[in-house]
């Protein structure tokens, strides 16, 4: 992945640890046609993860972990 995909994918809120996530299961897709632009797919697929899940997954913050052991 280009720095500069990551960055775009980094700026729809998603954590690193989902962006590796969705990156194993956007390699693993079965696509019916060869992707004659990977990025674009890629972006495209990352828009339908915001759209599906409603909020991009993120690392929670530190507040949000203290505040969840409390």
């Amino acid at each position: 992945m280009s720095d500069d995909l990551l960055e775009w994918t980094k700026s729809k809120g998603l954590s690193d640890n989902a962006i590796s996530d969705e990156l194993e299961s956007f390699r693993d897709h079965q696509y019916k046609r060869a992707m004659s632009r990977p990025d674009a797919c890629w972006r495209n697929w990352i828009r339908n993860t915001i759209k599906w899940n409603g909020t991009p997954r993120r690392k929670p913050t530190y507040r949000e972990t203290l505040a969840a052991e409390m």
